[in-house]
């Protein structure tokens, strides 16, 4: 179901965002360009983008420490918006 509704873009909803923002990806994600989350950190303030080498789609489960890491660092930078 997933894969039988278009592609959408809301790339125009990323400039109404003024919340910090964690963009994680995959190096080796074939569902997702690299080039396309490069876009979108680009777009938002304080969005950094943070690329987990080893990984494809799924980095939570695919380089587990990693993202554990990676994410509560995010958010002790970020206490306002943090858990």
């Amino acid at each position: 179901a997933l894969y039988a509704q278009p592609p959408t873009d809301s790339a125009e909803l990323l400039v109404t965002s003024h919340s910090p923002t964690l963009i994680v990806a995959g190096r080796h994600d074939r569902n997702v360009p690299l080039a396309l989350l490069d876009e979108m950190a680009a777009a938002l303030p304080d969005a950094p983008l943070q690329v987990f080498e080893d990984s494809a789609h799924f980095p939570d489960t695919e380089q587990t420490a990693a993202y554990a890491t990676a994410v509560p660092a995010f958010l002790d930078d970020h206490p306002s918006n943090a858990r």
